[in-house]
């Protein structure tokens, strides 16, 4: 999901903002290149710098072991808000139609208590994992077992998490633009 800010509403994508494949982000990438051409026609009509960023936060920290070719595995989820190294960054178009992109490197990441987290699985469902797990348990194959989470943000500390996170994202990456001067 991509959201906007409501005072910079529309929501303006750039090329590169949207981790999107296949061949329904052709649209979105067309409609991205205008985008790009819109704020470098502003940039040099008035003399002036377009500033585009953007942030993905990852609100599901998980800490994973094993996988399908090992005898075991576990899966451990915890509500955190940080934002993801390598697609969140400030783009810079110029009036002399130059951009630049400066993108993070470096995991910017809060601690909180942003979200409750309540088990979703349906009794039907485990009771198919219960079964399904003695069955594979005498037959010698083995057992499974998977879990469904849901995660509902706690709207005032969620926002509050979210506006701490993105300015200290914005602080470091305005004293790196500024390093680079």
């Amino acid at each position: 999901m991509v959201v906007g800010a409501s005072q910079t509403a529309p929501l303006r994508i750039m090329p590169g903002d949207v981790m999107a494949g296949g061949f329904g982000a052709i649209g979105m990438n067309i409609a991205a290149g205008r985008v790009q051409t819109a704020f470098s026609n502003y940039a040099k009509a008035n003399e002036a710098r377009v500033v585009n960023v953007i942030y993905y936060i990852d609100f599901a920290n998980s800490e994973e072991y094993g996988g399908w070719f090992r005898t075991s595995s576990a899966i451990k989820v915890n509500g955190s808000l940080a934002l993801i190294p390598d697609y969140s960054k400030v783009t810079v178009i110029g009036p002399d139609y130059q951009i630049g992109s400066l993108v993070l490197k470096d995991p910017v990441a809060v601690g909180g208590d942003f979200f409750d987290k309540e088990d979703t699985q349906s009794g039907a469902e485990k009771a198919t994992n219960r079964v399904a797990n003695v069955i594979g348990f005498l037959g010698g194959v083995g057992t499974n077992s998977s879990r469904k989470f849901s995660f509902t943000a706690r709207p005032g500390a969620y926002v509050a998490g979210v506006g701490q996170v993105t300015a200290e994202a914005s602080t470091l990456l305005a004293q790196k633009l500024a390093a680079l001067r």
